[in-house]
């Protein structure tokens, strides 16, 4: 088993192909095809009611096994939005078992988690990038950001450059990669010197974005 990356602080999502199959035959029968998982860390699960009536959540706990594969074990239940109250999954020591992990599966919206505990195996390998600040600010828009407001740079060579790296799409939207650099970089990202992009009035300077130059101080001012 490897030991799950330490650079893994919230969640992360990763794609299908990325899923011990396994758990994504799952899935796929029990909601349909998932397009992107969410891992995230979970010492203790607490399961309430979904929060759409219209919503059925499927739960199984998974032993990981060897050459990416998973195998279902007998920990398997049911939620539905028309329920009431809620239980807790893991008792004891509230962590899951080392080697485990719960997945949990929704109709509506179609959605899936995978939570794994700290030493779980990882589902993919910790990749760096070295991103300058105006590539963090990018990828920070494309997430936050519907594509008529963000700002946007007159150096497209940074945009080319995400694009190589695949962490933007040929369209400028965000990937999957991108959305866990900003979970890996957020340090980073907060640490901007926001003079260093905002002229004297607050707004966007000239020289570096070509529109939206008076909304690019709330943009930037929004970085949590």
């Amino acid at each position: 088993m490897i030991k799950i990356a330490k650079y893994l602080k919230k969640s992360f999502f990763v794609t299908n192909r990325e899923i011990p199959k396994g758990i994504t035959e799952w899935v796929n029968e029990k909601v349909g095809r998932v397009i992107k998982y969410s891992i995230q860390h979970a010492k203790e699960i607490k399961i309430d009611i979904p929060w759409d009536e219209r919503d059925r959540v499927y739960y199984a706990l998974f032993e990981l096994a060897e050459n990416n594969n998973a195998k279902i074990t007998t920990m398997q239940f049911t939620r539905s939005g028309l329920e009431s109250g809620a239980e807790r999954v893991v008792k004891g020591s509230g962590i899951i078992p080392s080697g485990y992990v719960m997945v949990e599966a929704h109709t509506y919206p179609k959605t899936a988690y995978v939570y794994t505990s700290d030493d779980a195996t990882k589902f993919i390998a910790p990749k760096h990038y070295d991103l300058s600040d105006s590539e963090l600010l990018i990828l920070y828009f494309a997430q936050s950001l519907i594509s008529s407001a963000r700002p946007v740079f007159k150096d497209q060579g940074l945009y080319t450059s995400l694009i190589n790296k695949g962490l933007l799409k040929s369209n400028k939207a965000i990937t999957v990669d991108g959305r866990n650099v900003l979970e890996t970089y957020h340090p980073q990202l907060k640490s901007i010197n926001r003079n260093d992009y905002l002229d004297e009035y607050g707004h966007g300077q000239k020289d570096i974005f070509i529109k939206n130059n008076s909304e690019v101080s709330l943009s930037i001012g929004s970085i949590r």
